[in-house]
């Protein structure tokens, strides 16, 4: 066989492996569609059954996300305030309570091992040029906190107005993370809340049976014991809670979120157990 033709049949072989890949790659997909679609139609029946709907177009999340671990750090704090107040140093209270501040701040901060934090201002830092909303996204943005547009609230609090926004990581919302922005008509007061310490030491993945489709079971069986009554499952989204320890350290757990008409049920992503979300 000359070089020509072994050329030519190396070519076909190419040719013939690809378009076996081609074929085995739309087979995976064409089953793992009509397995959501399987999964969509069991979740439908079974809510049918106790009288419940689901509206349309809601997903249903296959797992939750990994179980993150993370830790503080004094330096990335001040890095972090530096930003807003200016140089700035820090001295430790007692308790793993840190107070930041110096001659050079234009404001002052104290923050706790579980993440908790206030920061008080000094006049003019962070004008209101155009509208409260706006004020509170270019401070959250300076200090680097991630959080979801979505969640921003405007309110009323004391005289004062109130910006509410919710930490997130990794797209998730840290549904007891929130920050809370206080202003004057003309610039902003202080701000406190919660926030996720900066450091990842671990992530774990959650390694169990509980999917979608489990955790509605475990809903339905919820509100059968609570003797609460829903009529539409408008939600199905996987979040995270903080789990925060005064050394420093915090976990963030997955949880599942059913919204509902009656209101939103969480389910831990670990044990699949209710959860509140004060704890």
């Amino acid at each position: 066989m000359d070089r020509l033709s072994v050329k030519k049949l190396i070519i076909i072989l190419l040719a013939l492996v690809n378009i076996f890949l081609l074929v085995l790659v739309i087979s995976i997909t064409k089953q793992e569609a009509d397995s959501e679609r399987l999964r969509s139609k069991a979740l439908l029946d079974i809510l049918a059954n106790h009288g419940i709907s689901l509206e349309d177009g809601t997903p249903l999340p296959a797992k939750c996300p990994d179980i993150i671990i993370l830790e503080r750090s004094l330096k990335k704090e001040r890095s972090m305030l530096s930003s807003l107040i200016g140089s700035c140093s820090y001295e430790n209270q007692g308790g793993n309570i840190y107070i930041f501040g110096g001659h050079d701040a234009v404001g002052q901060a104290s923050i706790r091992g579980t993440g908790d934090f206030k920061i008080a201002l000094d006049t003019s830092v962070v004008p209101v040029e155009t509208d409260h909303l706006a004020a509170a996204e270019t401070t959250l943005k300076k200090l680097g906190i991630k959080y979801n547009k979505k969640s921003l609230k405007l309110g009323k609090e004391d005289g004062l107005v109130r910006v509410t926004a919710t930490c997130t990581y990794r797209k998730h919302d840290i549904l007891n993370a929130k920050i809370n922005l206080y202003f004057s008509d003309s610039q902003l007061l202080f701000l406190t809340g919660r926030r996720p310490p900066d450091i990842k030491t671990d992530s774990v993945d959650v390694n169990n049976d509980l999917d979608g489709i489990a955790i509605v079971m475990n809903f339905l069986e919820y509100i059968r014991r609570s003797g609460q009554v829903c009529n539409t499952i408008q939600g199905i989204t996987t979040e995270y809670f903080i789990d925060s320890a005064t050394i420093g350290d915090c976990t963030l757990t997955p949880v599942w979120c059913i919204e509902t008409d009656a209101g939103t049920f969480y389910f831990d992503g670990v044990t699949g157990k209710a959860r509140s979300l004060e704890k």
